[in-house]
């Protein structure tokens, strides 16, 4: 997931109510904006408080005994000393839609409160009590439906015309008291879960929910919170808010004013794909780093770095965190806003579309369609858009739809993606000896039959120039996983002399033991290893680029071999299955160096030969890295 997490809220009402999964803008509408959501007339008005009312009217015992005994929270965990009844009881101002007896199961609620869990009792307060309340006065006096806002944040519709709330027939309206209002209804509202709540419900979905918990954490906000009076110099809160919010998922899953779907791994998906992301996250304790520094002659040579060392628990943090980043990339879409504005709220729906687009902005398109995602970044191929969502309808939620899948059917590149570095953008690197760097910029173009200039294709590219001897840059790959990649530069024509170039390569990386670090010496801890990479389609070559059986593999690499057909790149492939054993994601002071120098010899680019010559400049694109993964 994106680390730049927006807050997923749950406001918490400190007078004894909690507004779950709220947003302190919401708090401020009920606020600022009262005329528009609740009306108080003298028809309604009474001497009796609300819970007084409730107490006398043996239509709603069941109910009383509920509020009697049900605790209310100051905060997310623990609870106070009063109860519901005694709020109610008090002057803070609430609309109630108590349900009749016999229309809810009253023993399981009573026996959730008298086995004295706590979470048991959060389920009393916040799936029926709460579900069936507001604060203000909301009478049954109006022409038009209501949106309201219950105390555990979900979303409910008074219908006037109907006499309804949230579809529940309203069977005596208006019971005035002296601190809102009291309702009868012929049933109690449904509670519809958010797609976090219903996660949390999910007992097949614990690699998930335990992942997820560790990233829930509280806060009050003073801004939203509403104050009371100054006490021997103390300020003192009405309306204490707080939030919870997951920092990991940000507030899309919990938000109650939005529509969104999201993929839900089960225990047997998340096991499934596990093993296959740790792999690419091996990371070891302790890490040395070479960097090259050059003189004012560009004399090179390699210099004691920083050192990074990651703990025991450090390191299981984050490949924990690295592997479910590698899970729950594609989680989360908004169920609407998708390309064509196609909805994705059944399979029906998911079957229709070519391309999708997740909260995060990773985008998918269908295998052999176009991509209609509108950008030029990285689009993962999918073969069957049904099988990534699980192939099963989803459940519905209070803010969207929860696709539960068993298998994890997405594309590999989501967990261990193509890295391509382009130095024209941002050279990372260092220059040795005369070698110097230009960036330039290349427009391909063709003309249409109607005389029109059609641009195809732009390359930004880097310029290596030898200036008459070989040229040598050293770049920095950052971020690369462990395991096996196939290499590749993407070269340029050299458009200017119209000649090839002949380079050699290396990777220079630290592969050292951890082991034997403590007791290295300084010189050893730091040197790193050097390979050369070698051709890997030549068995042999000729002096000018050409192949020749019985000859020994070269280490040269060729922008153009002599018997090719020439385009206007050339991608190069360097090295194939090169192993990177360990992990260098997310370490600033850490990272291979790819190394590419000039390999002419004195004659080879002398203008009076006659078979072939090179250029003693390269001009590069990019440098690939395509991880080999297991599909």
């Amino acid at each position: 997931m994106n680390n730049n997490i927006n807050k997923s809220k749950m406001m918490h009402i400190a007078g004894g109510m909690i507004f779950s999964f709220l947003t302190a803008s919401m708090l401020f509408t009920f606020s600022s904006c009262a005329d528009d959501h609740f009306n108080i007339g003298q028809d309604v008005t009474g001497t009796k408080t609300i819970w007084e009312n409730i107490k006398e009217n043996q239509e709603v015992s069941d109910y009383a005994y509920i509020l009697e005994h049900l605790p209310y929270s100051l905060k997310e965990k623990g609870f106070t000393s009063e109860t519901y009844a005694e709020v109610l009881n008090g002057d803070q101002t609430f609309t109630i839609w108590a349900p009749k007896n016999g229309s809810y199961d009253f023993e399981y609620y009573k026996k959730l409160i008298e086995n004295g869990i706590e979470d048991s009792i959060k389920k009393v307060e916040n799936e029926f009590v709460r579900n069936n309340m507001t604060r203000y006065t909301h009478i049954m006096n109006g022409q038009e439906a209501q949106k309201l806002i219950l105390l555990n944040g979900k979303r409910a519709i008074l219908n006037f015309a109907n006499n309804t709330f949230r579809g529940q027939s309203i069977i005596r309206p208006n019971i005035g008291s002296s601190n809102g209002v009291l309702h009868i209804t012929q049933s109690p509202a449904s509670f519809i879960p958010n797609i976090y709540e219903y996660i949390q419900t999910r007992t097949d979905a614990t690699n998930l929910n335990q992942f997820l918990k560790k990233y829930e954490v509280e806060e009050f906000d003073e801004s939203s919170s509403s104050a009371g009076p100054t006490v021997n110099g103390t300020a003192t809160w009405v309306d204490s808010v707080t939030f919870r919010y997951n920092t990991y998922l940000g507030s899309v899953v919990e938000r109650e004013d939005s529509n969104y779907v999201a993929i839900v791994p089960t225990d047997k998906a998340w096991n499934s794909v596990y093993d296959k992301i740790a792999k690419f996250y091996n990371y070891k304790k302790y890490y040395s780093q070479f960097d090259y520094v050059a003189d004012e002659d560009k004399k090179v040579n390699y210099v004691a770095g920083k050192e990074t060392v990651i703990d025991t628990t450090q390191m299981d943090s984050i490949k924990r965190l690295r592997i479910a980043n590698g899970l729950l990339r594609g989680m989360i879409f908004n169920a609407n806003w998708q390309p064509r504005q196609v909805p994705i709220t059944s399979l029906n729906d998911i079957a229709k579309v070519d391309s999708l687009v997740t909260y995060e902005g990773y985008k998918f398109k269908k295998a052999g369609t176009l991509n209609e995602t509108n950008d030029k970044a990285e689009v993962f191929e999918v073969d069957n858009f049904v099988d990534m969502f699980g192939g099963k309808e989803p459940i519905e939620c209070s803010n969207g739809y929860a696709y539960i899948t068993d298998s994890w059917n997405y594309p590999s590149a989501l967990y261990a993606p193509t890295l391509e570095y382009k130095p024209a953008t941002i050279f990372d690197g260092v220059l040795v000896g005369k070698t110097t760097v230009e960036s330039g910029r290349l427009s391909l173009y063709h003309t249409d039959e109607n005389g029109n200039t059609v641009v195809d294709s732009v390359f930004n590219y880097m310029q290596i120039n030898g200036n008459k001897t070989n040229y040598t840059a050293r770049f920095k790959l950052r971020n690369m996983l462990s395991g096996k990649y196939d290499i590749y530069i993407v070269t340029l024509d050299n458009f200017k002399e119209k000649l090839p170039t002949m380079f050699k390569a290396d990777i220079i990386i630290d592969k050292k033991d951890v082991s034997t670090m403590a007791t290295a010496k300084p010189a050893a801890r730091y040197k790193p290893t050097t390979e050369s990479l070698t051709n890997p389609f030549v068995t042999g070559v000729g002096s000018y680029g050409e192949a020749v059986t019985g000859k020994k593999q070269t280490s040269n690499f060729y922008t153009h071999q002599a018997d090719s057909v020439h385009g206007y790149t050339d991608t190069i492939c360097i090295a194939k299955d090169y192993e990177i054993p360990y992990c260098f994601y997310g370490l600033s002071d850490a990272y291979p160096i790819l190394t590419i120098t000039g390999a002419l010899l004195s004659n080879d680019s002398k203008p009076d030969k006659t078979e072939y010559v090179y250029t003693y400049n390269l001009n590069l694109v990019s440098i690939i890295l395509k991880p080999k993964t297991e599909e």
